[in-house]
């Protein structure tokens, strides 16, 4: 039903509602009218019902449109196409699922978290995480191609142990690839094709059962605070919705960092050509 979704935590359940279930406050011009008394944070906070936008300064929040970014309904995977999986790593480490569909639009399958940020901390290491993701992959995904990335940080072994991350997902059958290895990079994947729209549609969608990845998104992913200055780090918070966030970053950065830098070495070009051409030189 429109403006309603349901979900169960710990045998709760829980309904969003949105006013969208009211059908009086369906039309662009309601949106309009009491839009505009209310800044763009205070309306996805109050109408948009973003709790994480309650405070701090998100990452995504501007270029993340909950109506165009997730589908309707739980998104299914493409046959005989590869899939790819964004993990990150640390005590409570995090999976997520992706997928190209024939037209080079990701599509976010599912995630899988150790901590959801509403209970008591759970932690986990990541020779006991892979082996859940394996078992779900497998479950829901046989014989398929996985292509996984991840954080450039599971190739460096810890002071307490010699085996890294990667060693030990490779000991399970995982062979995964760094993804971007700075924030700058990992965000601009991500915020361009965020923007972007290919065949009608965004081009990039997210099944709606990814409850982690939709509320970091949407502000819960958020610059780390410098105490009560009201002025924020060029760093991310790292809570419990940084680690599927920072996965889908090192999915998507490994997926379309040559796109990236193809289309911003053709916008240089006109850019340059432009200013070549005020200057009275042409080519």
């Amino acid at each position: 039903m429109i403006g309603i979704e349901e979900r169960e935590y710990n045998g709760i359940k829980i309904l969003r509602l949105h006013y969208t279930a009211d059908p009086a406050k369906q039309t662009p011009e309601w949106k309009t009218e009491a839009h505009r008394a209310l800044s763009e944070r205070e309306w996805r906070r109050e109408y948009e019902i973003d709790w994480t936008i309650a405070s701090g300064l998100p990452v995504y929040a501007d270029v993340f449109i909950r109506e165009l970014h997730i589908a309707k309904q739980p998104l299914l995977a493409h046959p005989n196409l590869p899939m790819y999986r964004g993990w990150d790593f640390g005590l409570t480490p995090a999976c997520v699922w992706g997928q190209l569909d024939p037209m080079g639009r990701l599509n976010i399958l599912a995630e899988m978290v150790t901590w959801d940020g509403r209970g008591e901390m759970k932690q986990m290491g990541i020779e006991r995480f892979a082996p859940g993701v394996i078992v779900r992959s497998n479950e829901r995904w046989p014989n398929v191609e996985w292509k996984d990335r991840a954080d450039p940080a599971g190739w460096t072994a810890s002071q307490t142990d010699e085996k890294t991350c990667v060693q030990i997902m490779q000991d399970l059958g995982i062979y995964p690839s760094p993804g971007p290895v700075t924030f700058t990079d990992r965000k601009r994947y991500l915020t361009n094709l965020l923007e972007r729209m290919v065949g009608g549609r965004a081009a990039i969608m997210i099944s709606p059962d990814c409850h982690m990845v939709i509320e970091g998104l949407a502000g819960a992913y958020r610059y780390e605070k410098i105490g009560e200055t009201g002025r924020y780090k060029q760093t991310v918070e790292k809570n419990a919705w940084s680690h599927p966030i920072n996965g889908l970053e090192y999915m998507v950065g490994s997926i379309y960092a040559n796109t990236t830098r193809q289309d911003d070495e053709e916008e240089r070009g006109i850019d340059d050509e432009r200013s070549a051409n005020r200057s009275g030189i042409y080519y």
